[in-house]
C-alpha cells in the first residue's frame, strides 16, 4: 500500500534528501490518498505551503494504525529518503487554473467552490486570498460600470449612480481602493453633468 504524507514545501527537498524524520512525534502522520494528506495538513497549518511525498511501501518491522480521525499513523521515528518519492503536483496546478478562471469571472458561488477545492489542493492561503482579492475587485468595477451606466439614464438614475459609487469605492479592499476611488468620482461627475443637462 502507499502512503501519502504532507509535509512543509520548504522542508521538501531535504526530506527527500535524507528521509522523515518526525520531529515532535514518536509517529509519522500519513493519509491514503494525497487529498486528505494536505487537507489534514492545512487544518494543522494554514498559513504554510504543503508539498506531499509519497512512502512507497512501510519498512520492515514499521506498521500502520488508523487514528480516530481517519487518518493514518506510522509509528516510526525515520523513513529511509530510498522509500519515499514527490507525489505528483497536477491537484494543485488543476486549482490554481480553476481559482484562475473563477476570479475573472467574478462569480461567487464558483469562487468559493475553488476557494475551498485549492485549500484542499494544498494552495498557500495567502494565494487564494490574493485570487478572493482580485475577484472582489472584478465585482466592484461591474456594478461600477452598471451605475455609470444608469446615470446616463435620469435625473434618478444619476443620484442613485453616484451614492453607489461612493459606497462601491469605500467597501473595496484597501488594495484596490484609490482606483475605485477614482472611478466613482468620474462615475458621478458624469451622473452630475447628466443631471445637469435634463434640468
Amino acid at each position: 500500500m502507499v502512503y501519502f504524507i504532507a509535509v512543509p514545501e520548504q522542508c521538501l527537498c531535504k526530506i527527500l534528501r535524507e528521509g522523515y524524520k518526525p520531529q515532535k512525534r514518536s509517529f509519522i502522520p500519513a493519509s491514503a490518498d494525497q487529498a486528505s494528506a494536505l487537507r489534514a495538513f492545512k487544518n494543522r497549518y494554514p498559513e504554510e505551503k504543503a508539498a506531499c511525498i509519497k512512502l512507497l511501501c512501510l519498512p520492515r518491522d514499521v506498521i500502520a494504525v488508523k487514528d480516530s480521525c481517519g487518518g493514518i499513523r506510522i509509528r516510526s521515528t525515520h523513513v529511509s529518503a530510498s522509500l519515499l518519492r514527490l507525489a505528483p503536483s497536477s491537484d494543485v496546478d488543476r486549482a490554481i487554473c480553476r481559482l484562475r478562471q473563477a476570479a475573472k469571472t467574478g462569480n461567487e458561488v464558483q469562487l468559493n467552490q475553488a476557494c475551498d477545492d485549492a485549500e484542499i489542493a494544498g494552495v498557500a492561503v495567502t494565494e487564494v486570498s490574493s485570487f478572493r482579492r482580485q475577484a472582489r475587485t472584478i465585482q466592484t468595477e461591474k456594478q461600477l460600470e452598471s451605475a455609470i451606466q444608469q446615470g446616463d439614464a435620469d435625473d434618478f438614475q444619476a443620484q442613485s449612480a453616484e451614492a453607489a459609487c461612493h459606497k462601491l469605492a469605500k467597501n473595496a479592499d484597501f488594495d484596490v481602493q484609490l482606483v475605485l476611488a477614482q472611478q466613482a468620482s468620474a462615475c458621478c461627475k458624469n451622473a452630475q453633468r447628466v443631471a445637469q443637462r435634463i434640468h
